[in-house]
């Protein structure tokens, strides 16, 4: 049955992260890995690729990094620093371009957070410094940052003066610097005080403390919402203005949509399948509000691939999609795309929505769990490959809390904490112990996963 339980070993997961593979960090501190290991980057001392959970040596692990660019870094519970994998620009820190197919530890510094990019590494250390080591062909590092940060990500920092920093690769003005030149130590975006950012590969956009938009980097769908389709080196703010926005969220091609604190959905950019929700398929370099209107927006999610739609979901319940429906993604029981927002069934209890490729994964407050949209690989989880066009209920349980859609796959958590997956398998994705396929919610073959959502 594929909703038999596994009874071999029971493990209970406080973090999860992904690159190539996928680590995990149980709740006695334990650390698993799944996934390729051509260079190591498993940890296991092999180089043979999982696909099942392998548990890495027996520290005490409190934080895992895994990289896109096949090394992952890790902390123990005490603060001490360790690196396994790819190594050909010293991105594991230890002085050599050896790689490791086991943990070594790098340094006797203590530290509180890592991160592991293509090629680079970056750690934050107990004394609030950040560190950096690897490939410096962008300037990715950061070389020289003596600043107290309160977070950090991929060239992005917000000091705890709220100070926002950036640097590393700079050729479509995405540091916001009024510059096309990389940068290797972080440089000031302006001289104000930043609450949020949120960075691609090509643009950002952040929001002051005063409640205004800006962004900068690349523009030519009109995605900066600047009225211009012209790339821009330094923040610009929206046209639409205000000092109210709340949340933005940016799609591929560059369209992008934001809510304010009055509850109103605003988009802009790239439009060739109706993403933005306006009655229209013409882009648009500013923000114009939503043809629905209303006031009563919670959230927004705009899809990744190459798939050119949106969702989101109303302070009622209600959840609306627009945009690109190949597949049927869109639940409105066709495949037919629209510019404007059309409410996905008459259902007023939708919770939680995650938008994959061509298939979308949702939870109702209910607890139930429904998908649709293309099912090739079967990563719907209803048993077929059939494609479906509305939404379609995972099994008879309520008792689902929380829902992720991939490429192809699909993975949600129980309230019991418990992981299951379905979809395409052929890299072992679904983390059963073999590459076959699954039509319907499996648990893996090796372990119970359970992993703690933050509440």
């Amino acid at each position: 049955s594929p909703w038999a339980k596994s009874t071999i070993i029971q493990q209970s997961f406080v973090q999860i992260a992904t690159g190539t593979n996928t680590a995990l960090i149980s709740n006695t501190n334990q650390l698993y890995m799944i996934g390729l290991n051509s260079n190591g980057q498993l940890g296991d001392g092999t180089t043979i690729s999982r696909s099942y959970a392998t548990q890495i040596g027996t520290s005490s692990w409190s934080t895992v990094s895994s990289s896109n660019g096949s090394h992952t870094l890790g902390l123990t519970t005490d603060g001490k620093l360790y690196a396994w994998g790819l190594n050909v620009y010293s991105q594991l820190g230890l002085s050599d371009t050896i790689n490791r197919s086991s943990p070594v530890q790098v340094g006797s510094s203590s530290w509180t957070n890592v991160y592991a990019g293509i090629n680079y590494s970056m750690a934050l250390r107990t004394d609030n410094t950040v560190w950096g080591w690897g490939e410096t062909t962008k300037g990715n590092l950061g070389y020289n940052t003596p600043l107290i940060w309160n977070t950090i990500s991929a060239s992005t920092g917000i000091h705890n003066d709220y100070t926002l920093w950036t640097w590393g690769d700079n050729s479509l003005g995405q540091l916001g610097i009024s510059s096309t030149q990389y940068r290797s130590s972080p440089v000031q975006v302006g001289t104000v005080s930043w609450t949020t950012v949120y960075s691609t590969t090509s643009n950002s956009y952040a929001i002051k403390s005063d409640g205004t938009l800006w962004s900068w980097g690349y523009n030519a769908y009109g995605g900066l919402g600047d009225n211009t389709i012209a790339s821009k080196s330094s923040p610009v703010q929206t046209i639409a203005g205000g000092n109210n926005w709340k949340q933005v969220s940016a799609g591929v091609q560059g369209f992008t949509g934001a809510i304010k604190t009055d509850g109103t959905l605003w988009m802009w950019g790239d439009n060739n399948y109706g993403e933005l929700g306006v009655n229209s398929t013409s882009p648009k370099s500013y923000p114009v509000q939503t043809s629905a209107g209303g006031n009563t927006w919670k959230q927004v999610s705009t899809s990744g691939g190459a798939n050119y739609y949106t969702m989101a979901v109303k302070t009622d319940g209600t959840l609306w999609g627009w945009g690109r429906n190949l597949g049927g993604m869109l639940g409105i029981n066709t495949t037919n795309g629209r510019s404007s927002p059309v409410q996905v069934g008459a259902a007023t209890n939708w919770s939680l929505i995650s938008l994959g490729w061509y298939n979308v994964a949702a939870i109702k407050t209910d607890g139930t769990l429904w998908s649709w949209g293309n099912n090739a690989y079967g990563q719907l989880g209803i048993g077929n490959t059939t494609h479906y066009s509305s939404p379609k209920q995972v099994g008879a349980l309520t008792t689902w809390a929380s829902s992720t859609a991939g490429q192809s796959h699909t993975l949600a958590i129980k309230t019991d904490g418990t992981l299951w997956s379905w979809g395409y398998n052929g890299a072992g994705n679904l983390g059963l112990g073999n590459t076959i396929d699954r039509k319907s919610t499996r648990l893996n073959s090796s372990h119970e996963w359970i992993s703690r959502m933050p509440s």
